[in-house]
């Protein structure tokens, strides 16, 4: 490297500097590349978390009503409600009478039919949805006091709920033989 501060005027020469950078530190060296990727996978990891919950928490305060106006006993009596067998995953959830539809999992996540359309069109994978589902209850867990005490939403919060999701998405599309029809208009 001739000029260690070379003026650089433009963006692209900026990171094809960076990276030229980087090629030379790491050359040769799978150890370095490696991390490099494992560090770049948990910054966006980081960036997608926080996005997820901020959308669950809008999701959570109008689509679900919490905390709506109700005080304290009311919001403990619907958070539990809603979580109890997982509820709030349904489609056609109806509080006020304690109904919701058993035939419409995964189907309450903010807009059903884009979500559904979007995994039909493979714009959204699996995956994605079931973090949007494990977001979403985490945000609803928030509120199990009756009064809201922020979750932290780490990987350790996360990927329980998370598998468990993935369990029942697995074994609907097993078991039921409409689900994939159903989620992916085969």
């Amino acid at each position: 490297m001739d000029n260690p501060f070379p003026l650089l005027t433009s963006e692209k020469m900026h990171k094809e500097f960076m990276w030229d950078i980087i090629k030379s530190v790491g050359a040769g060296n799978t150890l370095f590349f490696k991390t490099l990727q494992r560090i770049s996978a948990w910054y966006g990891k980081g960036q997608i978390f926080n996005t997820l919950i901020g959308k669950a928490q809008t999701q959570v305060a109008g689509g679900f009503g919490l905390p709506g106006g109700l005080g304290t006993s009311q919001i403990e009596e619907k958070v539990s409600w809603l979580l109890k067998g997982g509820k709030f995953k349904y489609g056609e959830l109806d509080y006020q009478n304690k109904k919701y539809n058993v035939n419409n999992p995964f189907g309450n996540q903010a807009d059903a039919g884009t979500f559904l359309t979007m995994l039909k069109n493979q714009q959204i994978s699996e995956s994605l949805l079931l973090l949007v589902v494990t977001s979403v209850e985490i945000t609803i867990k928030e509120w199990v006091t009756g009064v809201q005490v922020k979750i932290h939403f780490s990987e350790e919060v996360v990927a329980p709920r998370y598998t468990h999701h993935k369990g029942i998405w697995n074994l609907l599309k097993v078991k039921c033989s409409s689900f994939p029809q159903y989620c992916y208009g085969c």
